[in-house]
């Protein structure tokens, strides 16, 4: 898992770039991607549950997606976000720890 930051009352972009398939090292442009925030206790975060990653058209398998800024975070604490990726024979899940700050800090 890496460690990463999310910032308090800005929207912050989730992105999955150039997302192949493993074995015939394509592109995949048609996957459903989705996003949930969860607390250090493992709860879900209020408005940061099952967010929508689309495809960004007329890229090479790159998605993006937004947390909202009016998602409430503590500042300092630690999150971990669960990407899920889904489509026709495959799945996969990635966490990423996340600290909670001001942008600039």
């Amino acid at each position: 898992m890496s460690l990463g930051n999310i910032y308090l009352t800005t929207d912050n972009c989730v992105r999955v770039r150039a997302l192949k398939d493993q074995v015939l090292e394509t592109y995949i442009n048609d996957a459903t991607i989705t996003a949930t925030l969860y607390d250090s206790s493992g709860n879900e975060v209020s408005g940061a549950i099952d967010i929508s990653i689309p495809y960004v058209t007329g890229t090479d398998g790159d998605y993006a997606g937004e947390i909202p800024n009016t998602v409430t975070l503590t500042e300092d604490a630690y999150y971990t976000l669960k990407i899920v990726v889904s489509g026709s024979g495959y799945k996969t899940t990635h966490k990423i720890k996340l600290r909670a700050m001001y942008k600039g800090q």
